[in-house]
């Protein structure tokens, strides 16, 4: 006897549309951070440009570090520690790096990220080293420049691309060979380097942003 269409159907079916809806909302947190998804940990980095100012510089999936809602002042923060004080810095969070002033020379600081959501409520997203300023004599005609080293890439591969660097003039040739790529101002030569080192337009308008950020704060 044939069975009635009334009868449920057993088995499995295709659902037409979603069954399930993710509880951020993405185009909300790409229209805020307007960058390429970052891939990997967070990471956070931070170096004493001179005796009291410190450059921070950041690499987060801003999305996935949103999930939790996003934050109530549309601002990422930096917040640092030294010897119980506290001090908190806003962050437009796609720029990626920022300097801060008016600190101890001399004393050690730590670095963290994060945002607030609500308001009143902290969370964390990185943290980062900790930093020892130098003393005003140590450094007074001290640079500092930035560069982006693919990590990704032994050490040695990296020296076996720029032939005659040695190690320690690496990270300054790596930082005045990022500046120039970045200005399209790489000859053929030079353009093959580039590929070697695999390094994206994004890594060296990132690169160039915080280079840009460090010599506004040596103004």
């Amino acid at each position: 006897m044939a069975s009635s269409s009334s009868e449920p159907l057993s088995g499995y079916k295709i659902s037409e549309g979603p069954v399930t809806s993710s509880s951020l909302p993405r185009p909300d947190v790409e229209e805020l951070t307007g960058l390429p998804v970052h891939f990997g940990e967070p990471l956070l980095v931070a170096i004493a440009r001179d005796p009291r100012t410190l450059f921070v510089c950041w690499s987060v999936d801003w999305p996935a570090a949103f999930a939790k809602g996003l934050p109530a002042d549309r601002c990422a923060h930096v917040r640092i520690r030294q010897n119980g004080n506290e001090k908190t810095v806003a962050v437009e969070p796609m720029i990626g790096s920022c300097a801060i002033e008016e600190l101890e020379p001399g004393e050690t600081y730590s670095v963290e990220l994060g945002y607030y959501a609500p308001p009143e409520t902290w969370n964390s997203v990185v943290t980062g080293n900790k930093v020892m300023m130098p003393f005003t004599s140590e450094s007074a005609h001290q640079m500092i420049d930035v560069a982006t080293v693919p990590f990704h890439l032994t050490f040695q591969r990296i020296l076996d691309v720029f032939r005659g660097s040695n190690a320690d003039e690496l990270a300054q040739t790596l930082a005045q060979f990022q500046e120039r790529a970045n200005r399209s101002e790489l000859s053929r030569d030079k353009a093959e380097v580039l590929r070697a080192l695999d390094l994206s337009p994004e890594d060296l308008q990132k690169t160039a942003a915080a280079r840009e950020s460090l010599a506004k704060a040596e103004r």
